[in-house]
């Protein structure tokens, strides 16, 4: 009887220390992900670099002038290289339901601001 409990027991505190160790390489590599985009803009502190309202104001005049529509719902999504990922959309509520409506992704170049539809 003890050597099931004991052997239950180690299962158990095993289980707990393999989650943790998962859950904390899991936050490592996305720590990772986040310095190497910061080290991606630092790279370019020379170079003039728009902010994420400029971004969005510059998706908004390419829609305008692309198909006239612009979606109430602009943000900037993450950084992706020398690139602001930017996603239009829309939310739809229908009879209690809602889901998103998206209008692009869009990559703006951090330093000159050009917009790219990335779907499209």
């Amino acid at each position: 009887m003890n050597l099931k409990k004991l052997i239950l027991i180690s299962s158990i505190l095993f289980g707990i220390l393999f989650i943790i160790c998962v859950n904390d390489n899991i936050s490592y590599d996305n720590k990772e992900k986040n310095n190497d985009n910061v080290e991606a803009l630092m790279i370019n502190k020379n170079d003039k670099i728009i902010t994420e309202k400029q971004a969005i104001q510059n998706v908004k005049e390419y829609l305008n002038k692309t198909s006239g529509y612009i979606p109430p719902i602009i943000d900037v999504d993450s950084i992706d290289g020398n690139y602001y990922l930017v996603h239009a959309y829309e939310i739809i509520e229908n009879e209690g339901e809602s889901h998103t409506a998206t209008t692009g992704w869009f990559h703006v170049n951090v330093n000159s601001g050009d917009v790219t539809d990335i779907i499209n």
